[in-house]
């Protein structure tokens, strides 16, 4: 949650909203994804697949990367509002 306090208090421009609207986006449209893949990988088979695991870590993997992006954002927009320079 330190994004609102670096959009709310801190006072953010406008690239550093966009940041945090296309990466937590790219996280949800991802997470969306990743379900309807497990879903039709239980659907078409129940059992354990060893193919169909490895179809579902990609997926997740996916998610996290985007996770991670949208934690990277927070990490620079935290640093540029705080007037630390690199």
């Amino acid at each position: 949650m330190f994004f609102i306090l670096d959009l709310f208090v801190l006072k953010a421009d406008k690239s550093i909203w966009l940041g945090y609207i296309i990466t937590s986006a790219g996280v949800y449209a991802f997470e969306c994804i990743n379900t309807s893949i497990e879903h039709i990988a239980d659907f078409i088979s129940k059992e354990i697949h060893p193919e169909i695991k490895v179809i579902k870590d990609m997926a997740a993997a996916g998610v996290l990367c985007f996770g991670i992006a949208f934690f990277l954002v927070q990490i620079v927009a935290g640093v540029d509002c705080s007037g630390v320079r690199l």
